[in-house]
């Protein structure tokens, strides 16, 4: 498939140019990669009840001291991980003007799973990720936190996620499964503007090359060159939601030498147990261009901030670090 011979050819190119890693950058030169102006406050233990389900979700929000409307990004863990996770990630963004949302879904490990148990991949755990981030959306002005209380604003919502949950966003965001007979699913909403997976799946397990081309929304698509699948693919796999998407508000945050959790953007908050995940390096540099790139695609197409959207689409993340960390646009 040329598409994906050339996307891999050109991770490969930035991966020789970077061997010798990052020139110097300062970091203000990095578009919002500093907190932000607000400060954060964190609203956890919450209970949501969806009656229809029975199920009670567990929140955690965090959310700026902001006055006005907020614009809510809601964040789905990855298998079997917690709302606890995350926790550099949803404090940046908060710190910049975002309430994040993150639900332990059914998988998580507070929800009685054992670590690792493949059960969580089945349908029903994921069409409960989907029950649960659409029940959030419907409860948007009542999550429990009087501060926010009536203040989402319901025009400006996006949702992301990590591995597991970078696939329940792109569902949000309208990707299509297919059973074996060839006939498509889609789950998405029409309230969501923009998706953001970070580590997403590529083809296999119902997920086609006409899977993605169906996520109409501005998508960000993250991964890096130590980010293999679960099942052993390549970090090649991972490019792949970017490479078959339909081309229009389309971005890859592709990082030299970043793993699965991106230098330590997977930490838990403070004073929260680590749940079986491994122990990779931190990185403060990946953490930075995550929040950096991030924060930019949520101002562009929640905020419609054009210098934002120029950051993106015209890769200045690449000429800043020398290449160590690259945005391609389509």
């Amino acid at each position: 498939m040329p598409a994906r011979r050339s996307a891999a050819a050109a991770m490969l190119a930035v991966t020789l140019a970077c061997a010798s890693g990052p020139s110097a950058v300062a970091d203000e030169a990095l578009y919002k990669v500093a907190a932000g102006p607000y400060a954060v406050e964190t609203a956890a233990g919450l209970k949501l009840v969806d009656p229809s389900r029975e199920r009670k979700i567990d929140l955690r929000v965090t959310y700026p001291k902001a006055e006005g409307k907020l614009p809510l990004i809601v964040f789905s863990h990855g298998a079997w991980g917690t709302n606890y996770n995350y926790h550099p990630l949803v404090q940046h963004w908060a710190s910049h003007g975002y309430v994040v949302v993150q639900p332990n879904h059914l998988d998580a490990v507070a929800e009685g799973v054992r670590f690792g148990d493949q059960k969580v991949f089945s349908p029903l755990y994921s069409e409960s990720r989907i029950a649960d981030d659409k029940y959030i959306l419907d409860r948007a002005a009542d999550l429990g936190v009087a501060a926010i209380e009536g203040r989402i604003d319901e025009t400006r919502i996006a949702v992301a996620g990590h591995s597991y949950g970078a696939n329940t966003a792109m569902l949000m965001g309208g990707l299509t499964v297919f059973d074996p007979s060839g006939r498509g699913r889609r789950a998405g909403d029409p309230r969501v503007k923009a998706v953001a997976a970070l580590s997403g799946q590529g083809r296999g397990a119902g997920l086609t090359e006409a899977s993605y081309a169906t996520i109409g929304l501005p998508m960000l698509v993250l991964t890096g060159s130590r980010d293999p699948g679960r099942k052993g693919e390549g970090y090649e796999w991972r490019l792949e939601p970017f490479e078959f998407a339909a081309p229009g508000d389309k971005y890859l945050l592709f990082i030299q030498n970043a793993d699965h959790s991106f230098g330590g953007m997977t930490e838990e908050a403070p004073g929260f147990p680590k749940i079986g995940m491994r122990d990779l390096p931190k990185v403060q540099a990946h953490v930075d261009y995550v929040n950096s790139v991030t924060t930019a695609f949520f101002d562009a197409y929640l905020l419609g901030d054009g210098a934002a959207r120029a950051y993106l689409a015209t890769n200045a993340i690449g000429r800043l670090t020398n290449g160590a960390a690259s945005v391609t646009a389509k």
